[in-house]
Order: C-alpha cells, then sequence, then structure tokens
C-alpha cells in the first residue's frame, strides 16, 4: 500500500472528501499495478482515472471554495495546477521509461504532496466554511 487515508483528513465536506478518497485509491490501484507488472493498457487506464480525477475533484473543490477571498482562493487554485502537473508527470515518466521507468517511492512523493495540501489548505478552507 503506497498511502493509508486517514479521518483527520476529512474536511467534513462529503463530496470533497469522496475525492480525496479516490485519489487514494487510485495511487494504491498503481502501486499494486507496478508491483505485478501489469500490462501497459492496465497501467495506462489507471493513469487516466487518476488524472480524471485530480482534475475533477479540483474542479468541484475550487467551486465549493469559491465563496472565500479571492487571493485565498487563487493560493488554493496555485497548488491544485501544481498537483495535477505532477500527477501527469508521473503518467509522461512511467510513459518514457516503460514499466520500470516508475517507482512506489515516486507515487508516495505524489502521495505526500496531495495529503499536505490537504492538511495544509483544503482543512483550513473547509474550517473557514463552517
Amino acid at each position: 500500500m503506497i498511502v493509508e487515508w486517514e479521518e483527520c483528513e476529512v474536511t467534513g465536506i462529503a463530496r470533497v472528501d469522496s475525492d480525496h478518497r479516490m485519489v487514494v485509491a487510485l495511487v494504491n490501484e498503481l502501486g499494486v499495478a507496478l508491483g505485478v507488472d501489469s500490462p501497459a493498457e492496465a497501467m495506462a487506464a489507471t493513469f487516466d482515472a487518476l488524472i480524471r480525477q485530480v482534475d475533477e475533484h479540483f474542479r468541484r473543490e475550487e467551486a465549493e471554495f469559491a465563496s472565500l477571498a479571492a487571493m485565498r482562493a487563487e493560493g488554493h487554485g496555485a497548488e491544485h495546477r501544481a498537483i495535477a502537473a505532477l500527477t501527469r508527470e508521473l503518467k509522461a515518466a512511467w510513459r518514457a521509461g516503460g514499466p520500470g521507468a516508475l517507482d512506489d517511492q515516486a507515487l508516495r512523493r505524489f502521495a505526500r504532496a496531495w495529503l499536505h495540501h490537504i492538511h495544509t489548505a483544503d482543512l483550513d478552507l473547509a474550517a473557514a466554511l463552517k
């Protein structure tokens, strides 16, 4: 398992929390796929699902947090764009080097960035909405 979901990461916004859990599940799915040397088509499909989930989540989350001050929301959006770019970089690294080019450490770095964002930005913004 690459990353474990913990209840301390719950924002209290059901759709946001569901999205967060889904990204964690997809990262773990990629970890398993790497460990068993899944076919390229399966890896590509899981990467595409991760990219799609991250993009859709960020759109929903930004809409949810749109009522906050523009400056605060813009900083949040900048973090979203950086994480979305990292997601695409993971897939590009895998594509460029084949199945062995991506290891669980790269997935762990992504997972740490994802959880760090939840802990430092999402939980703060969710608390401001309450």
